[in-house]
């Protein structure tokens, strides 16, 4: 679970409300000037942040990052969208508190420009030039260029809290070797709670087929991976009628394929976990029983089954719901304030399902394509860099994450009070694991394998596995060397 703190101003909003229920109808003025006295020292006893007054003269400062992440992030103008407004007002406010002028060097930094991306940043690095104070972009890239050791160990650097809530626990906890990390990522990002993997539904074709109400499933603890397949395995209609499943068909589910990696972890299990002596191992889990009859649950819903099918990112799973013609859809959250914000009819949110009735919490994580941030090795100022990175995930959490997540998804692309708190469960449940983010940074996708398993209807994991675990391993414990220095 991520920490959760009560900001200033609500602190104070509260406390004048318990002032005055407390109170009797005929205050003093004394007693009132001594209650006002009283919430004064209140906020000042609980300051909005931790980090100090800081002044850098004005220091022209230039972040790295990639352009085209689905949702804005980096850099914005004001253009009357929600976001794009928060993400340059919060671009203003760091500029202001800390008295630099912020600048941003974009390029291209998804699949397909990786090389470029991660070039430019190595280049730089290497030479020395001390061109970029942050860098920041698509996970897999930073974690891969983490690998080459061209990063500083943020927990090194002075002005990064890693207590405060706008930084992901989970990522602390899970990814830091040595007592070091290079990465970080928390509600400074946009792209992170944005590519947060959930459950979308039609609501009206929910009814329709007189399913059962799936938020009272989860609030009950029974959204679970046998009760989502359940509901859907046995919807379909040959719209087309060629007498084959296919894109043009209506489905109980679609689901885009990758989203297959999120039910490793929505059912409860890690690849990578620390070892507790600083390093890292591999998880009991990843050669389990149980991963064994998760691969085997969804090789057969999605091939055995009529109502289930898949699809690649952005493809026919989203046409197909866009359309009508897919009760549930498996995506990341993005899609709420992309694809599906100008849809005409009403649609629900909900966590990916767990494992079990057992299993206490549901459980989420993010896309590749959720940010992570880092600083040089060379940067100019590394506290600088710090205290930078620190305003900027300070603003994010009190002022970009709640325009995306509280106004763009919960209020005006969603619905109902119920969307709300569904979102609230997955975005506090959003985990990482070491071997999911090290995939490209030398684990060669090897806890990826859940994609290309179920896709190509091979249910036998315990071979899989057999054949992996040596490799892993090895690769495993030659990453966790190059960071023990």
């Amino acid at each position: 679970m991520e920490k959760k703190r009560i900001p200033a101003l609500l602190l104070a909003v509260l406390l004048t409300i318990s002032a005055t229920s407390c109170s009797s109808g005929d205050k003093t003025a004394d007693e009132a000037t001594t209650t006002a006295s009283t919430i004064t020292e209140s906020e000042t006893a609980a300051p909005r942040d931790s980090l100090p007054e800081l002044d850098f003269n004005g220091t022209e400062v230039t972040i790295y990052a990639a352009s085209d992440l689905p949702v804005i992030e980096f850099d914005a103008e004001q253009t009357g969208d929600i976001v794009s407004d928060a993400v340059f007002a919060r671009n203003l406010a760091v500029a202001e508190r800390l008295n630099i002028k912020l600048g941003w060097y974009m390029t291209p930094g998804l699949w397909a420009d990786q090389n470029s991306f991660k070039g430019v940043i190595r280049s730089a690095i290497q030479a020395g030039e001390q061109a970029y104070d942050i860098v920041a972009g698509y996970g897999v890239f930073i974690s891969d260029l983490a690998v080459e050791q061209l990063f500083g160990n943020l927990t090194d650097t002075k002005y990064i809290d890693f207590d405060q809530p706008w930084w992901s626990d989970s990522l602390v906890e899970n990814l830091s070797v040595n007592g070091k990390l290079y990465f970080a990522s928390g509600d400074i990002s946009t792209n992170t709670i944005g590519t947060s993997f959930s459950v979308i539904f039609h609501k009206k074709l929910l009814e329709n087929y007189k399913l059962d109400n799936p938020y009272e499933i989860v609030d009950a603890g029974q959204w679970t991976i046998d009760r989502m397949f359940g509901m859907a395995s046995e919807i379909y209609t040959d719209l087309n009628s060629n007498d084959k499943r296919d894109e043009e068909d209506f489905y109980g589910l679609y689901s885009q394929v990758t989203s297959f990696d999120n039910f490793y972890y929505s059912c409860g299990m890690s690849c990578v976990i620390p070892d507790g002596t600083g390093g890292m191992k591999v998880s009991e889990d990843f050669g389990s029983q149980k991963m064994s009859t998760l691969v085997e649950k969804m090789c057969n819903a999605f091939h055995n089954t009529v109502g289930c099918n898949f699809g690649n990112e952005d493809g026919p799973p989203v046409k197909s719901f866009i359309n009508g013609n897919t009760i549930f859809f498996l995506s990341g959250l993005k899609v709420a304030s992309t694809s599906l914000r100008d849809t005409e009819f009403e649609y629900g949110v909900l966590p990916t399902p767990k494992w079990d009735e057992t299993q206490e919490e549901y459980r989420s994580t993010t896309s590749y394509l959720g940010s992570l941030y880092s600083i040089p090795l060379d940067a100019v100022d590394a506290d600088m860099s710090s205290a930078i990175m620190e305003a900027l995930a300070i603003e994010g959490y009190y002022e970009l994450a709640p325009a995306f997540f509280e106004t763009a998804l919960k209020v005006k692309y969603s619905s109902d009070n119920d969307s709300a708190r569904m979102y609230d469960i997955i975005r506090s449940s959003v985990t990482y694991d070491f071997g999911r983010v090290f995939s490209m940074g030398g684990l060669n996708s090897i806890p990826g394998k859940i994609r290309s398993m179920v896709s190509g209807n091979d249910t036998n994991w315990a071979s899989a596995y057999a054949a992996n675990i040596d490799t892993l391993e090895t690769k495993l414990a030659e990453l966790v060397e190059k960071f023990a220095g």
